[in-house]
């Protein structure tokens, strides 16, 4: 049936890539091209008062990702993020122990590989509620570093 639009072509299309002696996917390659790797215990990261330990992995000054930031955090027992928001959006995704999210009024407790969405400009907070350390991983975009992080080093969140 004919819709007056023309057929689509297909999303996938090879780019020669001399780096990998073959065509690749659908980004073009270059000879600048490569792998870049990071390990997380390389990463240095920040303690924060509120008693987390945040490394990131893409984004500023790391893997260089432009549009989007991608980090670990290990919450000290009782410890968390506290309460802020900013421009961006985020996903928190527990990777282990429990912690208790909030998103505006809405808490509820994460545990292993349960994901939040956190839409732009909403107050958020999370706190670790298992007997040990829990482990996140956190997405953000766009690419920045947030103020609440400055922030709290200063003392203006607890």
């Amino acid at each position: 049936m004919a819709t007056g639009f023309p057929a689509p072509k297909s999303a996938f299309q090879p780019v020669p890539c001399p780096l990998l002696g073959a065509s690749s996917g659908p980004a073009a390659c270059t000879e600048e091209a490569r792998l870049d790797l990071i390990r997380l215990q390389d990463v240095e990261g920040t303690r924060f008062p509120a008693g987390r330990w945040t490394r990131l992995l893409a984004g500023p000054g790391v893997l260089p990702a432009n549009n989007f930031v991608v980090g670990h955090s290990t919450q000290f027992p009782d410890g968390g993020i506290p309460r802020h928001a900013h421009v961006n959006e985020e996903v928190y995704i527990c990777l282990s122990g429990r912690v208790e999210m909030t998103v505006g009024d809405d808490t509820r407790v994460m545990e292993p590989l349960a994901a939040v969405y956190i839409p732009p400009n909403v107050p958020h907070a999370l706190r670790n509620v298992a007997d040990g350390e829990s482990v996140i991983m956190f997405i953000y975009s766009p690419a920045s570093l947030v103020d609440h992080w400055q922030e709290e080093l200063e003392g203006k969140l607890k």
